[in-house]
């Protein structure tokens, strides 16, 4: 701030210097060139006042990175990792600024301890969270080297991924489930699937087996999961019901296919 205000002294007074001395040096003349008026003194004045030019801007530029230090502080405070772009938006300024700005503020220690991740997408804290991050991506690269290895593109590594998020999804759905048997073979389904599609030599062939059963099948098993979860809170025999049934046997057919 001190610096801003400075600047604009310096700036306005030079402003009012260059303008008299001007005035004096032409008095009298009818035309006098520009570069005639400039001697030894009006050069002093000249860079007086660009020093003040810049002055201000260094200090304007230094008033907004503090700004958004102290906003990216309270944004960050009591979590454990936070995105670049909430800090971009809160901050009002884009997301490689936003990364400058915590690049600097982890290098003196206004974040600490801190790192951001491999992408430059988020910033973690604390020594855990770092740790942890760490041994996350190197298995993921060692995971990356396999797949390369059984020949996986990448497009059936995101699908895979997409696909385990749904099998997932369905041992939530089964521990829901009153019925034993479609509770059973449900978890086994989902564990199933888990396992395959997280092993970069069965994923080929656990994605041609969801290719024969249907286009987005474990969507569909989760969907009717839903629904019988549903029906046995509406209806203590639901387990009963031919619905139940058909669901039964979708599931043992699934499962030996």
């Amino acid at each position: 701030m001190a610096g801003l205000i400075l600047g604009i002294i310096l700036v306005l007074a030079m402003f009012q210097n260059i303008w008299s001395y001007r005035i004096i040096r032409t008095l009298g003349q009818t035309y006098l060139p520009v570069y005639q008026s400039v001697d030894g003194r009006m050069l002093s004045y000249l860079l007086v006042f660009a020093a003040g030019v810049l002055l201000i801007f260094v200090s304007a530029s230094d008033m907004r990175r503090q700004r958004c230090y102290r906003l990216f502080e309270s944004v960050a405070a009591g979590r454990e990792w936070v995105e670049i772009r909430e800090l971009a938006k809160e901050g009002h300024c884009g997301s490689a600024r936003a990364r400058k700005y915590v690049r600097e503020m982890i290098r003196k220690k206004r974040f600490h301890p801190a790192a951001m991740d491999r992408q430059e997408g988020m910033v973690l804290f604390g020594t855990e969270m770092i740790e942890a991050y760490t041994k996350a991506w190197e298995r993921w690269q060692d995971k990356c080297r396999a797949c390369r290895s059984f020949k996986v593109t990448l497009k059936e590594q995101e699908r895979a991924l997409m696909e385990r998020q749904k099998a997932a999804a369905l041992e939530r759905y089964a521990e829901q489930i009153r019925d034993h048997k479609i509770r059973k073979l449900l978890s086994k389904l989902s564990r199933q699937y888990c396992g395959e599609l997280n092993n970069p030599e069965q994923i080929h062939e656990a994605l041609a087996r969801l290719e024969r059963a249907g286009d987005d099948c474990l969507y569909h098993v989760g969907r009717t999961a839903r629904q019988y979860i549903e029906m046995e809170r509406l209806d203590d025999n639901a387990a009963e019901t031919q619905a139940a049934q058909k669901f039964r046997d979708f599931l043992e057919n699934l499962l030996q296919e």
